[in-house]
């Protein structure tokens, strides 16, 4: 429209950005006649100072495969440059002070608002202030600019949808998420689908529809059926239909609660809970209650209830051996302290000592986890319980 050669560009998301710096870009062009100027290829400038400088010519060059660059980054004109170096003519002005720390300028974070907000309160009513000046301020005021110092440069734009969730989910959930099994720390930090789209049979696919096959941990990964099963998914869309939460009770839990007594004999009665952690800590207090004691003997992971974490409170490397070390009892009451002692399994000698000294009332274990169960263990376990009232 205004049949313009040359083309500045500065981004939104650097509302700092020196009218100095972006004067001088251009006298540059001017004067060298490149097809592409810039302070960012690579970054010598604090981040957030961002300038580009470029032909028109070249603009007419980057369209015509913008849509295959636009799928890569959004800054098409950089990803062209990326591919023809040889072909293009281009300066990249670096930064007059040299070694200067990485501070960065730029928003994209709130936390970067606080940080922008504070130059500008500095500044006020000054809003022509400029790249010098706020070098001047941020080395007298180094724990300030410090804040915003973790995040990396244009992390945004190597992060697929999903990561970008995962930063807003720990702005406001406690953890990120609520079931550490699925945390995707535990797996691999900055680079984990962690959310999904849609599921069928044993696959996920993330919010970029990129397909995995879900080979997780099995407790939370895929079930035995596989995801969207036709028969299960047609069964539960009848009783949604017919309304599936009521201030009644539900006939089903009363048939289900027979199958399981048929299938575990052993078992007398049965109690319904929504996790496993949830599961734990009932039937710790069910045994508490029917022992009249309330030290606890365990082996395995058992979830992160108060009566668990307790072992840690004493030595923070109690837990190590039981599937997740570093486990820290922060916010369980110091008076659970020396309520829960951690064996080895098959340590019989070990589980014999705690009964014998610490006034055991439960026994707790995981059967198997990464070691076939040991019969002659199991037995004596049982004749250890039996004969101690446990």
């Amino acid at each position: 429209k205004h049949k313009a050669k040359i083309i500045v560009r500065i981004t939104a998301d650097c509302p700092l950005v020196d009218v100095k710096i972006v004067d001088e870009f251009i006298r540059k062009f001017k004067k060298y006649n490149p097809d592409y100027l810039s302070n960012c290829m690579p970054w010598t400038y604090p981040d957030g100072l961002d300038v580009e400088v470029f032909s028109y010519d070249l603009l007419k060059k980057v369209q015509k495969k913008s849509n295959k660059l636009q799928k890569r980054d959004g800054n098409v004109i950089i990803e062209y440059l990326k591919d023809n170096r040889n072909s293009i003519n281009s300066i990249n002005v670096s930064c007059p002070i040299k070694k200067l720390p990485k501070y960065r300028l730029t928003l994209d974070e709130e936390v970067d608002l606080k940080l922008i907000k504070k130059i500008y309160e500095n500044f006020s009513p000054n809003i022509h202030f400029g790249f010098k000046e706020i070098i001047k301020f941020a080395k007298n005021n180094k724990k300030l600019f410090k804040i915003n110092s973790s995040i990396k440069l244009n992390e945004g734009s190597n992060l697929d949808k999903g990561q970008k969730l995962w930063k807003r989910a720990n702005a406001i959930i406690l953890g990120g998420n609520s079931l550490l099994s699925k945390n995707p720390n535990l797996f691999l930090p900055n680079k984990w689908p962690t959310y999904f789209s849609k599921s069928k049979g044993c696959k996920v696919w993330d919010l970029d529809n990129k397909p995995y096959i879900d080979m997780s941990l099995m407790g939370v990964g895929t079930n035995i059926l596989g995801y969207c099963n036709q028969e299960v998914d047609n069964a539960v869309k009848k009783v949604v239909e017919k309304g599936n939460l009521t201030t009644l009770n539900c006939a089903e839990e009363i048939f289900l609660a027979e199958k399981l007594i048929s299938i575990h004999p052993w078992a007398e009665k049965v109690k319904f809970a929504r996790t496993g952690g949830e599961a734990n800590a009932m039937a710790i207090r069910i045994a508490r209650s029917a022992t009249g004691k309330e030290n606890v003997a365990f082996c395995g992971y058992h979830g992160w209830h108060d009566w668990y974490l307790a072992a840690n409170i004493k030595n923070k490397n109690n837990l190590n051996n039981h599937l997740l070390p570093g486990l820290d009892p922060l916010g369980v009451p110091s008076n659970l302290k020396n309520t829960s002692f951690s064996f080895e399994y098959n340590d019989f000698s070990k589980l014999k000592k705690l009964v014998d000294s610490k006034n055991i009332g439960i026994i707790k274990m995981e059967v198997s986890r990464s070691t076939q169960p040991n019969i002659n263990f199991l037995k004596k376990v049982r004749n250890l319980a039996s004969k101690k009232n446990i």
